[in-house]
């Protein structure tokens, strides 16, 4: 009873909150996340369920509905979202519903290309901890993201590999942990096992964390070996929570049964949608019990979020670490979120030079005229002149939709009906040299002018590219069909420079997996204090009071900070028995706990394990 009041309150504050935050919807509109009582405990008894209320189950949620011990899944309908959850609400059958929020990248302020400076390592004292340690990889960290380009010359040496599917069988879930073919990672946004950068920030993000360092090319990174687990989360700019939960999930089972020494997740990004106790929190909860730090950018509106959360940086999970972005000047960057009770340190963000992936670029054209278009994600590229041919219309991509008349030239269809590679896989068969789809809905509206489409996954594909509605409608009523050029070049690996606290965060990220490859007999909670402690007091009176340690990221600081033996909580120089009954009362909350020296486990919390730990060392059992 007390959670279906818990859940009306949070639906009445749902109830306020607008589906467009600016330009930016808040959630995806028609879809909610289920969470079923124990009488759906399967997919079958869940469809039947979304049924007979006139919704469909689009995707479970395999690996949290595990981790939680109840059914979870993702419901579609007609109805607006709002009336999915009044609906579902007040149903036995349904624990918890909300929301499938969408959260944004931070990243979101270039600033000029050609400035080569790393300047933010020099600022967090990067060089004088290298000193002590550069890294060794044997701590991974997973950034959830766009993608990271796996190919690119400054991150290929440190991308996290899973061998049981590197030396496998491909096509074949080898680990059998629920994902086929997962080596570098897993792209949740398609579904598919190729996580490669859709956007660049992904990229970029893990190049500050741990681009390839000493190998006489590119940048350094924080970590100089650092294995990065790439989880591609995003689609068409923005990130989805269900797929969010879904990798973080990937995150925890890969840790917990199948023994990665994953110590961080870095999350650059956010959005105000969310509340503590919701299901982004309780994934994220999980990744604390594992004993993974969670490493949120605080966001670029330049807001207090004391008084404006955005999630999930402003979660009370004690496994987030909140980050904002300072600048060259060793002040809070202007565009920065901060707070002086929900954001933790800042690190540099402004101006940040890290790695992106190969830039494509894809144009359609009719003499002297250029459309603009987007090339399909893994579909195949051209020469610098690119392909000529005349644009056939073939319908929807059907097979009986190409005319003899397509072979040797170039294919125009219609989105619609197909999926994408269906279209394209029928066009080849037609004998097409390439694919131009043009989309069906219309220019402005929601989901028309020029989209990221997907093949769904790496082949022998052809040049195909996507182009609007009335590009599309404007070539189609040509006569005779015009003779076209499709032109997708694809550049080298590259470097740029942005600014937000998306590029802060992996600063933090970088430092926490440092720290925890050379403090491996430490918890990642400890190593996760040490950041915090050793920040450097940012030098001007009012960013240090926007901020809980008043301070910015400093490696060397964090390698010198000094924390309490772990377990002498007494700070006697001993562990013994008075240390256990304080650690019991800290577990029975009785006394205020310090994870610094309580949490023995490292899952962010002091409990009655903690306490049997304690006394198994106390007694010299361990």
């Amino acid at each position: 009873m007390l959670k279906k009041i818990f859940y009306l309150t949070a639906l009445v504050a749902f109830s306020f909150i607008p589906a467009f935050c600016g330009e930016n919807p808040s959630y995806v509109e028609g879809k909610v996340i289920v969470e079923f009582s124990g009488e759906v405990a399967t997919l079958k008894n869940a469809a039947g369920f979304a049924e007979k209320r006139k919704m469909k189950i689009e995707r479970e949620l395999p690996f949290f509905s595990r981790l939680r011990k109840k059914f979870h899944a993702v419901l579609s309908s007609d109805l607006e979202t709002r009336d999915m959850i009044s609906l579902l609400l007040n149903d036995p059958a349904v624990e918890r519903v909300q929301p499938v929020y969408i959260r944004y990248p931070h990243g979101a302020v270039p600033d000029d290309p050609l400035y080569l400076k790393q300047w933010g390592l020099e600022m967090i004292s990067a060089p004088s901890a290298w000193e002590i340690h550069t890294g060794d990889g044997s701590v991974a960290v997973a950034v959830i993201d766009s993608g990271i380009d796996y190919t690119h010359p400054d991150l290929s040496g440190n991308m996290w590999t899973n061998i049981t599917e590197l030396s496998g069988i491909e096509g074949i879930d080898d680990d059998m942990n629920g994902y086929t073919d997962d080596i570098f990672g897993f792209n949740f946004a398609t579904g598919s096992a190729d996580p490669m950068d859709i956007n660049s920030h992904g990229s970029h993000v893990a190049g500050i964390i741990g681009a390839c360092t000493g190998n006489a090319t590119g940048v350094a990174g924080v970590n100089w070996s650092a294995r990065l687990m790439a989880l591609n989360a995003m689609n068409l700019g923005f990130f989805s929570e269900d797929k969010i939960i879904e990798a973080i999930s990937y995150v925890v089972a890969m840790k917990r049964d199948f023994g990665e020494n994953i110590v961080a997740i870095n999350a650059s990004w956010g959005s105000a949608g969310g509340s503590d106790g919701d299901m982004l929190y309780l994934a994220i909860e999980e990744a604390a019990r594992a004993g993974i730090a969670f490493v949120a950018s605080a966001g670029n509106d330049g807001k207090n979020l004391d008084e404006s959360p955005l999630y999930p940086a402003s979660y009370s999970l004690p496994n987030i670490i909140s980050v904002a972005a300072s600048d060259e000047n060793d002040r809070l960057w202007n565009y920065s979120n901060y707070g002086a009770g929900s954001v933790h340190l800042s690190a540099p963000g402004s101006g940040i030079l890290s790695t992106v992936p190969f830039f494509s670029d894809a144009v359609v054209s009719v003499g002297d005229k250029n459309y603009t278009a987007v090339p399909l994600e893994f579909a195949g590229t051209t020469s610098g002149e690119g392909i000529n041919g005349l644009l056939v219309y073939c319908g929807l991509g059907s097979p009986e939709d190409f005319p003899p008349g397509v072979s040797g030239n170039i294919a125009l269809i219609e989105r619609g009906e197909l999926y994408f590679r269906e279209k394209v896989s029928n066009a080849r068969d037609a004998g097409a040299t390439s694919v131009v789809i043009y989309n069906n809905i219309p220019d402005g509206e929601s989901g028309g002018g020029l989209i990221d489409a997907t093949l769904g996954l790496p082949g022998d594909w052809l040049p195909a590219v996507f182009i609007s509605m009335s590009d599309g409608l404007e070539l189609k009523e040509m006569d005779p069909y015009p003779t076209v050029n499709i032109r997708h070049t694809v550049s080298g690996a590259s470097y740029t420079k942005k600014s937000g606290t998306s590029m802060a965060a992996p600063f933090v990220t970088g430092a926490i997996a440092l720290l925890s490859s050379y403090f491996p007999d430490d918890t990642v909670v400890r190593n996760a204090w040490r950041v915090m402690e050793g920040a450097s007091p940012m030098p001007v009176e009012t960013d240090r009071n926007r901020l809980i340690t008043g301070g910015r990221l400093d490696l060397k600081g964090a390698f010198d900070s000094v924390l309490p033996v772990h377990g002498d909580i007494n700070d006697d120089g001993n562990i013994d028995i008075s240390d256990v009954i304080k650690c019991l009362r800290m577990a029975l909350e009785l006394d205020e706990q310090d994870l610094k020296i309580s949490d023995i486990n490292g899952d962010w919390q002091t409990d009655i394990s903690d306490a049997i730990l304690l006394l198994r060392k106390a007694i010299g059992l361990d």
